[in-house]
């Protein structure tokens, strides 16, 4: 009846409720071997791989990117980020992938990656993708959204999000997770 992170969309609108309460920004992990610094130099290269989950939105422009990879079959397509970063751990299978902060953290921490992949930033120019809470509205009722919308807002104001944020993942990317519009 609800989940924890979901994009607010047109479609979605129809059916549920959305409580924004962060934004992520989804950035580009390479292994270090990966001689291309840019996402036009790994596409220069055929032989190279990208890792995707075949559901995600990482941004518009990094979206049209794996778009032109997938017309050349150059994206291992998965079910779910668990799955990319187990192919993406695999010596020679896919050579970068994209992921937001806190997912990231968790794979490269449990992987033991740290020392073998870089991340960064091959789509400057995509803003950060707002998150929400999603309720079902079938099961939540107009004025119950004014409470949970009310309560996040006030978590928001009262500096709480940011300081979970910042418990997990630093205070750079916390910075980054409050910059989203409220609707």
């Amino acid at each position: 009846m609800m989940t924890g992170s979901g994009i607010q969309t047109d479609k979605r609108d129809v059916f549920s409720w959305a409580v924004r309460y962060m934004a992520q920004k989804n950035y580009v992990l390479v292994k270090n071997e990966l001689k291309a610094n840019s996402a036009d130099q790994f596409a220069a290269d055929p032989n190279l791989l990208w890792g995707a989950v075949r559901s995600y939105k990482h941004g518009e422009q990094a979206d049209a990117f794996l778009d032109g990879l997938r017309q050349k079959s150059r994206v291992v397509d998965e079910s779910d980020l668990s799955n990319v970063f187990r192919i993406f751990a695999a010596p020679q299978r896919t050579s970068a992938l994209l992921a937001p902060p806190p997912a990231y953290a968790k794979y490269v921490k449990e992987m033991g990656l740290d020392s073998r992949i870089r991340v960064v930033d091959w789509f400057a120019q995509d803003q950060p993708i707002p998150h929400s809470l999603i309720f079902s509205k079938k099961a939540f009722s107009g004025s119950e959204m004014k409470k949970w919308r009310a309560i996040v807002e006030q978590m928001r104001g009262d500096g709480t999000l940011r300081a979970i944020y910042k418990k997990y993942l630093g205070a750079e990317d916390a910075d980054r997770m409050m910059q989203y519009p409220l609707k």
